[in-house]
């Protein structure tokens, strides 16, 4: 088993709240584009007009992109951000437990392990947990050693480009 616990750093924090912008912009975009082209197609029968439809459109995203910079406060961050990874190499699962929830991962899903100095994020295969909720930063380590988790994913490791 290898642990990590403890409060996270501001650089780890802001890697996640990039990740969560960019996961609520295309995720939101996406489901905006679906519901939107129905509504279009039956706008531009209502109006005979194609270009109020496109401006309509394009009014929808533009709100969709502005929420997806607005949508995680610090509080979010915080509450979204892992207070405990839990590696149980024996069993092959990582848990990442957060305040307001626990997730977990088969450790045959990881496809790369990024080493950005202090901490390391996880890059997963397939669907499940988002992997930004996986962060273990080195100084945070509380049972095991960081040789041994680097022993564990050293095939998987990567530098983390600059």
């Amino acid at each position: 088993m290898i642990r990590f616990e403890g409060e996270i750093s501001s650089e780890c924090k802001k890697f996640i709240r990039k990740r969560e912008v960019k996961t609520t912009l295309l995720g939101g975009t996406f489901a905006f584009a679906v519901i939107a082209y129905p509504f279009i197609a039956l706008f531009s029968k209502w109006t005979n007009s194609i270009v109020a439809s496109i401006l309509m459109y394009l009014l929808g995203v533009a709100a969709f992109v502005l929420m997806a910079f607005v949508a995680p406060t610090k509080k979010d961050i915080d509450s979204l951000s892992p207070t405990k990874i839990s590696i149980c190499l024996e069993e092959g699962y990582i848990e990442a437990t957060c305040q307001r929830f626990t997730l977990d991962r088969d450790l045959s899903d990881i496809k790369e392990v990024v080493d950005h100095g202090d901490w390391f994020s996880f890059k997963f295969s397939g669907r499940g947990a988002p992997a930004h909720r996986f962060i273990c930063q080195k100084d945070l380590i509380v049972e095991g050693a960081i040789d041994e988790f680097v022993g564990a994913f050293a095939e998987k490791i990567t530098k983390a480009e600059a």
